[in-house]
């Protein structure tokens, strides 16, 4: 099992990456959550050196068994809004070098405040991309893709938020995943719930 806990913008991201070659005695299975908006003290497990009073306020048992079978990060870095964290951890690098700095959207268009005196460098507005040639965004091959060609069956549950509208990354399944459940290049699925098709709505 894999924990991880960093602070960024939304909701919640989880990756699941099953062995389908190797007996899982000789390879683990990985589950990787992300969290938006998640503070260091934001649940019972401690992500300082002892419990918090903070900590004791809330009951999270499947989070302390997790953690306790697996690794956690607790000096980790972050963007301040969701995206650029997202494309960091899919591709391995920081923002100064994928170039996505904000939440995307849609495509080829900023969602950056304009400004009087100041012009925008030419930001990957489009964010990570699975295909070479999608103006203002940084190709690579992801991580899920990674995982899938080393004999992983990849699930992503939750917001994805990788990649503007109307380009290849903005579906979880083109990075990779064999599975997804709600995620889509909005961020945020409408609904969780199975019955409403998760609120995905696929143009």
């Amino acid at each position: 099992m894999f924990y991880s806990r960093l602070k960024t913008g939304g909701c919640l991201f989880l990756l699941l990456f099953f062995s389908k070659i190797i007996p899982a005695q000789q390879r683990p299975n990985i589950i990787l959550i992300l969290i938006d908006d998640m503070g260091w003290q934001d649940c019972r497990v401690p992500f300082w050196s002892q419990i918090t009073e903070s900590n004791k306020r809330y009951d999270t048992p499947n989070m302390e068994r997790m953690a306790s079978q697996g690794l956690k990060f607790t000096n980790a870095y972050a963007a301040p809004v969701c995206s650029p964290t997202r494309v960091s951890l899919m591709s391995g690098m920081n923002a100064a070098h994928h170039k996505v700095t904000n939440w995307t959207l849609d495509k080829d268009q900023s969602v950056d405040y304009s400004d009087s005196l100041l012009q925008s460098p030419e930001w990957n507005i489009n964010g990570l991309s699975t295909q070479a040639g999608i103006r203002q965004s940084v190709f690579v091959t992801p991580l899920p893709q990674i995982m899938q060609q080393a004999g992983y069956y990849t699930i992503h549950v939750g917001k994805a938020h990788f990649a503007a509208s109307n380009t290849p990354a903005a579906d979880p399944v083109n990075m990779g995943f064999d599975f997804s459940i709600a995620g889509h290049a909005a961020g945020a699925p409408g609904s969780y719930l199975g019955e409403k098709n998760f609120g995905n709505i696929r143009g």
